[in-house]
């Protein structure tokens, strides 16, 4: 019999029964990459030569499976009949079927390409493969169906350390978040850092865990039905402790808006806080009969004007300064009003790092006793990681695309707000999709890279533009989609590592990105070119390796091109195509350690001089790191967080 394909079912079933005596070939890709519970001892996708279909495993609800590992020289995917077999099969049966061997899609972020045996398989704390029907927006459904996620027939339960302790399992896995114990059993397959990630919390106070990977989801949306209870005690808290990455040399190239994922945690963050924290900073004021002035003392030489955000909701006034690893903030009833016009704000930061906040009161003359009362979060001096976003209700200001399917959105601030996202941070976006609210980070970029053609909005504080990829199956992306002028978006302060002093005494910026790993090369290109007070022999000469599909994918082009024009021998771009047409003349091909080689400036004896950026999708970052840590530059790579 010719060779066939095992089916299995996007049912709760992981395992498939192989007829006995058949030899299945496995894929070394599927090896120990978590994806649906595999492992070099029971794997869920293979071909079976010379046997029988395997049935649908809807006949079977009691199936297991012991398949030997095949050599690598051996693997092989066997997907001939793929689609007649699947399309059979759903014009027969309800149960949606998939066919395993193209599981993940063939596109999808989360495939690794790879010929390479199962022991060089990637190890990281990233996205898993996940089963069919079970993303984000699924995950949205299962909650809204009725089912008792919780497991305690609607009571809510009071938790002790020692309750919670004994709930450690995969099948029966309870954790503890901000004082509420979930039940997050049901939640273990939908999980895109897959089930082993999560079990690192069970049975414990998972908070710590929670803030360092994604302290910006909404944690009691996202497993509200899930809730068992609150806590009641103090349980044990389970420590982050992220593992290093090992090199693969392929990826998938595939941009989606879930894939820009950090790896940070293996790079030296040479703009890290050292072992001694930061003193307090300290604020006072002063007045005259038209001004309020707060003055802030941030200790911090260099401290740059875009670490400072101001919000002020009437007589409420909260600022915010972002001093390396921490967050200072001011949180204030004014004694007296302020003026209503918006454009009466100046926020001024000198090179020791004082700052001044002149606001204009309203009417002028009148004298205040005292700035005013304290209110919550007052003088706090708080780890960046362990605070939670602030928010605010934004304006849509305009939406043009960039691309055939990506935008660029204009976003405007609330009146009283001041916030310039400072170079290479982002902000997060949340909107309620059927009842559970969902964040995404975006990277803050710029209206063009033509100075003529600046939003002077974005260099105030009150305005800021994001470049998303659209995707119709997405949780939140389609609702950027339907955007227009005057529409609410609700934006959070500003989150990320990247200090723009790296930049100083930099002769050369390389960056590499891969689809919307373009967005923190934008303000980096524009900082290292536009803004560096009009000395062109200070500016380092910057080079952009650009990788894409194919040529509609490619963003925001004529603007790189024109900036090539203006900047000869000052900027330099490289198109590379994975899915080039029969017509394209530039570069094809994925990062490789030829293409690298090819663009670092061969004539550079310091490296120190060197800075190298790096973002796009998870496997094409990891790669691009492990090519460019080969070449010895660890210290001179940054990889972008988002």
């Amino acid at each position: 019999m010719e060779s066939d394909d095992i089916r299995v079912t996007a049912s709760s079933a992981l395992f498939i029964e192989a007829p006995a005596g058949v030899k299945l070939q496995v894929p070394s890709v599927f090896l120990n990459t978590g994806a649906m519970g595999c492992n070099s001892s029971n794997v869920v996708m293979a071909t079976a030569p010379a046997a029988e279909v395997v049935p649908n495993v809807a006949d079977c609800p009691a199936i297991n499976i012991n398949v030997p590992v095949i050599p690598e020289n051996t693997g092989v995917i066997s997907s001939s009949k793929e689609a007649d077999m699947a399309s059979q099969e759903s014009s027969q049966d309800s149960t949606p079927v998939m066919s395993v061997p193209q599981f993940p899609a063939t596109e999808s972020q989360q495939r690794l390409q790879t010929g390479k045996s199962s022991s060089e398989s990637i190890e990281r704390r990233g996205k898993v493969a996940l089963l069919p029907r079970h993303s984000l927006m699924d995950w949205v459904r299962l909650g809204n169906s009725g089912v008792d996620l919780a497991g305690v027939g609607g009571n809510r339960l009071s938790v002790t350390p020692e309750q919670l302790a004994r709930h450690n399992a995969p099948d029966d896995c309870w954790m503890c978040l901000k004082g509420t114990v979930y039940n997050v059993t049901p939640y273990m397959q939908y999980h895109p850092g897959g089930s082993d990630e999560l079990m690192r919390g069970a049975g414990q106070d998972a908070l710590d865990l929670f803030n360092e990977v994604h302290r910006w989801v909404n944690i009691e949306s996202m497993l509200s039905k899930c809730l068992v209870g609150r806590m009641v005690g103090s349980p044990a808290r389970s420590k982050p402790n992220f593992r290093l990455y090992k090199p693969r040399n392929e990826y998938s190239v595939s941009a989606s808006e879930e894939s820009l994922l950090s790896i940070e945690k293996r790079l030296p963050l040479r703009n890290a806080p050292t072992a001694t924290s930061p003193a307090k900073p300290h604020y006072e004021w002063w007045q005259r009969d038209d001004v309020l002035v707060v003055v802030v003392y941030t200790r911090c030489e260099g401290f740059e004007r875009d670490l400072v955000v101001v919000d002020r909701r009437g007589r409420d006034l909260r600022a915010l300064f972002r001093v390396r690893d921490r967050t200072y903030e001011i949180h204030l009833e004014l004694e007296g009003a302020l003026s209503e016009d918006d454009d009466e704000h100046a926020i001024r930061v000198d090179a020791r790092g004082r700052v001044e906040i002149t606001l204009t009161k309203a009417p002028p003359g009148a004298v205040w006793p005292d700035v005013g009362q304290p209110l919550c979060g007052h003088t706090s001096w708080d780890k960046t990681a362990a605070r939670e976003p602030h928010y605010w209700d934004c304006e849509v200001l305009s939406s043009r695309r960039v691309s055939h399917d990506t935008l660029l959105i204009g976003v405007g601030l609330p009146a009283g707000c001041r916030m310039r996202v400072p170079v290479g941070r982002h902000v997060f976006v949340t909107a309620t999709v059927d009842g559970v609210e969902v964040s995404r980070p975006y990277t803050a970029v710029l209206p063009s890279l033509d100075p003529a053609a600046q939003d002077p909005r974005v260099a105030a504080g009150r305005a800021l533009y994001l470049v998303v990829k659209v995707y119709d199956d997405g949780a939140l992306t389609p609702m950027f989609g339907r955007l227009v002028a005057g529409d609410a978006l609700r934006v959070s302060s500003f989150d990320g590592r990247f200090s723009a002093s790296r930049l100083d005494g930099c002769t050369h910026l390389v960056m590499f990105a891969a689809g919307t790993g373009i967005t923190p090369m934008i303000r980096l290109i524009y900082r290292a070119l536009e803004e560096s007070d009009g000395d062109d022999d200070a500016a380092p000469a910057v080079t952009l390796v650009f990788f894409n599909k194919t040529e509609a994918d490619i963003v925001w082009r004529k603007d790189f091109d024109a900036l090539a024009c203006r900047k000869p021998g000052r900027f330099g771009v490289h198109h590379v195509l994975s899915q080039a047409g029969d017509g394209w003349t530039g570069e094809r091909g994925r990062v490789d350690a030829a293409i690298v080689r090819r663009v670092l400036p061969a004539v550079l004896s310091d490296s120190s001089k060197l800075l190298v950026c790096v973002c796009g999708p998870t496997p094409f970052t990891n790669a691009a790191v492990d090519i460019l840590q080969q070449q010895g530059l660890g210290d001179q790579l940054h990889a972008f967080q988002s």
